[in-house]
């Protein structure tokens, strides 16, 4: 992940940030536009951070000093600027995962051990179908999901 993307999933989160974390991310963007990042990346982020600087303004002047940071309820998806998979190469895709008898004994496992869903692939979530079937097999064994969705 670039650092234009890790700054744009931030931006995305900033409902879990406090005001002085918010402005503390503003600085931090300004410092990636003085580096000597690609002007890509800058371009980039660039397009999508308008509403973000009116926030800070607002903090900035006062008008959000009441603003609680909320907490996250689903796992953190990363943010990118490439495209999306097609619709239809995700089902393909879900399809071979689902028809893994890898996969099935770990949805039967599980269902034993979890009350939660079993996690759908996602490569937001995982670096592909090995390292989703590694961290499913490793969250069945520690009896532990919590850290599935970390990188």
């Amino acid at each position: 992940m670039s650092k234009a993307e890790e700054l744009f999933t931030r931006i995305h989160y900033t409902k879990e940030l406090t005001n002085q974390e918010i402005l503390d991310l503003k600085k931090e963007i300004k410092d990636f536009f003085q580096s000597n990042e690609s002007e890509k990346d800058k371009e980039e982020l660039g397009s999508c951070i308008e509403s973000f600087f009116m926030l800070c303004n607002a903090i900035e002047e006062g008008y959000l000093e009441d603003r609680k940071p909320s907490k996250p309820i689903f796992p953190k998806k990363r943010y990118t600027f490439r495209l999306e998979i097609p619709e239809c190469m995700k089902r393909k895709i879900q399809s071979n995962i689902d028809n893994d008898e890898e996969v099935k004994k770990y949805k039967k496992l599980w269902k034993e051990i979890f009350t939660e869903p079993f996690p759908l692939f996602s490569y937001d979530e995982f670096d592909g179908i090995e390292d989703y079937k590694r961290k499913i097999k490793k969250a069945l064994d520690t009896k532990d999901y919590t850290n599935l969705f970390n990188r």
